[in-house]
């Protein structure tokens, strides 16, 4: 297919592509991934919207950037083109001739751009109304303000042309005072150095020239006399041969003796040591417990947890979530080592990419919201400063109809998900957050006013966020608040 950007014949086509298909001739290439991969322009469509995809085919996928995610492809189409070049975008113009990817729901135009980001070159999608260039980047949406813009060459028709039109008699009075132009070099090159030519005769006198100079012998400077025979050659002198000397053999000195004032110690028999060995007593039967099911006790003032300092907890909660989000409607399915329930809800990626999800876990007699990791066959928890890893837990259902909205210092927005309530009754909300190059889920408790993570073995902390909340309550509050 190929673009719509203007009425004239356009020197680049857009080819219907997938993951697993070839590359066809003539792909652009876009840049490097942060593993060194080849990048390939390419765009696909989600609803509704035209974008710049990131195509990677020694990876068989493609990525999209849309509302701070980076969101995988496997269909797409991709550009293919000889007369294209980069060129540098400021002040964020958009040149006549840059190339039109598509259009957004909205009707805006998207183009195609590139940027530099950690040391990688990654295109991505160019917005005119935000005037920045945002590249999916480690599964999350990045911005980025200086870039460049993938425009169309010059187009040159080959053959012969027609020579450009005299000057007008107009112009040339305009300017008599030109000079004219060199003539032309001429066609057969001229030996750049004549040959001298021949004299008959010198061109000056030799009267005029000084006499020649003869070398005239210095008396005493010869160290024989004229005629004598010269002295016969030094004899050659003969080294004598190398003899090795003969190895003596040195005697070994004998080992010192003790000095006479040592004395070695007496040693104490083993008879006189008062020694008793402790009575241990055997382990009673009625306090063996299996190792799977224990779980030690969690003291937030215990020494292990002394870089812990636990937060003021408002007053205990008895009543119903004031946030509009009923609990009946959130699906929590159980989940378990190698087996995930379909349409889970994706909650972000770990430091290797992985994918998470939002879950939970029954701990202490409540539940606790946290990440679970389908790679690991478990999900982790964050708990009075500590990293629990949990191999029974639920995963929330339901992907379309949740979303993320930002919030910080213990903010909840309206149609908030509740996933479970804290010791003293107040309610745990699902939210998560960027920490070490992962977008990683966890609780957010008002009265902490902050997110809390298990990451590393520990409990993080992070003031900035995303909350998870319904998309249906969400939006009605929003339109209420509209109509006030």
């Amino acid at each position: 297919m190929y673009g719509e950007q203007s009425k004239q014949i356009l020197t680049y086509k857009w080819v219907q592509s997938s993951a697993y298909a070839s590359l066809p001739q003539h792909a652009v290439v876009g840049g490097n991934d942060e593993d060194g991969a080849m990048i390939y322009v390419g765009r696909a469509e989600h609803d509704g919207n035209m974008l710049v995809c990131k195509v990677v085919p020694s990876k068989q996928i493609g990525y999209i950037s849309l509302r701070g995610e980076a969101l995988p492809k496997d269909k797409f189409e991709m550009l293919c083109g000889e007369n294209l070049a980069w060129s540098k975008c400021y002040d964020h113009v958009i040149p006549d001739t840059a190339v039109l990817c598509g259009r957004t729901s909205l009707d805006q135009p998207v183009y195609i751009g590139r940027g530099h980001y950690e040391g990688h070159l990654i295109i991505g999608k160019i917005s005119s109304v935000h005037r920045a260039l945002f590249i999916a980047y480690r599964g999350a949406e990045r911005r980025l303000d200086s870039y460049e813009i993938l425009v169309e060459g010059e187009r040159s028709v080959p053959g012969w042309q027609l020579p450009p039109p005299p000057m007008s008699m107009e112009l040339a009075e305009k300017c008599p005072l030109t000079p004219p132009p060199p003539p032309p070099p001429p066609a057969i090159a001229r030996k750049p150095y004549p040959y001298p030519p021949d004299f008959d005769a010198m061109p000056f006198p030799l009267n005029d020239r000084p006499p020649q100079y003869t070398p005239m012998p210095m008396p005493g400077a010869s160290p024989f006399a004229a005629g004598a025979p010269p002295p016969p050659p030094p004899e050659p002198t003969i080294l004598p041969t190398y003899k090795r000397p003969l190895a003596v053999p040195v005697g070994i000195p004998p080992k010192s003796h003790l000095p006479p004032a040592y004395t070695p110690a007496t040693m104490v028999p083993a008879a006189t040591v008062g020694f008793t060995p402790a009575q241990v007593a055997p382990p009673s039967a009625s306090f063996v417990m299996p190792a799977e099911t224990y779980k030690p006790p969690l003291d937030p003032y215990a020494p292990s947890c002394s870089s812990y300092t636990p937060a003021e907890c408002a007053p205990s909660y008895s009543g119903p979530s004031t946030h509009g989000a009923s609990t009946d409607y959130d699906l929590w399915m159980g989940a378990s080592p190698g087996y995930t329930p379909p349409d889970a809800v994706f909650g972000g990626h770990d430091s290797d990419m992985a994918p998470l999800l939002v879950c939970r876990a029954f701990y202490a007699g409540s539940h606790i919201p946290g990440k679970a990791a389908p790679s690991h066959g478990c999900a982790y928890i964050a708990q009075a400063g500590r990293e629990l890893v949990e191999s029974r837990y639920e995963v929330l259902i339901g992907q379309s109809k949740y979303h993320w909205v930002p919030g910080c210092e213990g903010s909840i927005a309206a149609g908030a998900v509740e996933a479970g309530r804290a010791s003293n009754g107040e309610p745990l909300f699902v939210g998560r957050g960027h920490y070490c190059g992962s977008l990683t889920p966890g609780k957010i408790q008002q009265s902490h006013r902050c997110l809390q993570i298990p990451f590393g073995g520990q409990e993080v902390r992070i003031s900035s966020y995303e909350i998870l909340v319904r998309s249906d309550l969400y939006h009605r509050h929003q339109a209420i608040n509209l109509s006030y």
